[in-house]
């Protein structure tokens, strides 16, 4: 028997992978929607107030480092997910939360906080979900609703948010709402609508806000109503009723909306990418 133990090795050493950034950021988000999913309410201050506001709280410094490709990859991980309309919007809001302290860190570390996000074509409901804090940021290719939706809103700030080629129904419904500010929002080819339904009401601040060739209808409803500022609103083939009952410094339509939009366009660092 001792002949046949000949040879045998002792137990060698095992090496434990270390997981990867978007495998951190995925542990994170599978608990969080399973901790916030009951504390989802049909009002949008209440999650704000009890799940994205807590939610940030506790991520600042939990959160692993990650950069612009991580949160890009993780978008792209959980897309076509298949979950419910509250957990769907706990996972929106924690990418919001992905895409606030990143900001912050960068912002912190002196780095551009200039962010491309391309979902390709899939589908993604409350993508950034009530992002607070952004700098200058475009989403393309998204088909989901509620793209971008509250971003900037209760108290945020948005530099310039760009929504290229969106399919769905409130592409940034509520945008920088109840004190919020946004410095330019620009929705191009969005099809769906209500798209920027109520931006910067309540007393939000739009420096900005145009929609470029719109299929779908009610585009920039109420906008800057109830108290808001939209120093200039921008339309040029919006769809039909756009900007019902809309409060503005100055509305542009036709061919002045059309140069104003292909001069922002020149300006977009965030396009250049």
């Amino acid at each position: 028997m001792l002949k046949d133990l000949i040879g045998i090795q002792g137990p060698r050493d095992i090496q434990v992978r270390d997981k990867s950034v978007l495998e951190k950021l995925l542990e994170v988000e599978d608990r969080v929607v399973k901790e916030y999913v009951r504390r989802v309410s049909n009002y949008w201050k209440e999650n704000h107030n009890n799940v994205y506001l807590p939610l940030h709280a506790s991520l600042s410094s939990e959160l692993p480092p990650y950069t612009e490709q991580d949160l890009q990859a993780l978008l792209l991980a959980k897309e076509n997910n298949g979950y419910n309309g509250n957990e769907a919007q706990v996972l929106g809001i924690y990418t919001g939360v992905l895409l606030h302290v990143l900001t912050e860190r960068c912002e912190q570390e002196e780095k551009s906080t200039t962010f491309t996000f391309d979902l390709n074509e899939n589908e993604f409901h409350y993508l950034f979900y009530f992002a607070k804090r952004a700098g200058e940021v475009t989403v393309r290719r998204v088909k989901g609703n509620y793209t971008c939706s509250a971003m900037g809103s209760y108290g945020g700030q948005v530099e310039k948010l760009v929504i290229e080629q969106n399919t769905g129904n409130n592409a940034a419904g509520w945008a920088g709402g109840d004190k919020g500010t946004i410095g330019t929002l620009l929705i191009n080819h969005n099809t769906g609508n209500y798209a920027a339904g109520g931006a910067g009401s309540f007393r939000g601040t739009i420096g900005t806000l145009l929609i470029n060739q719109n299929t779908g209808n009610d585009a920039a409803g109420w906008a800057g109503s109830d108290g808001g500022t939209i120093g200039t609103l921008a339309f040029y083939e919006a769809g039909r009723n756009a900007g019902e009952d809309v409060k503005a410094d100055r509305i542009v339509t036709g061919e002045e909306a059309l140069e104003l939009y292909e001069r922002l366009m020149g300006e977009m660092k965030c396009l250049k990418t």
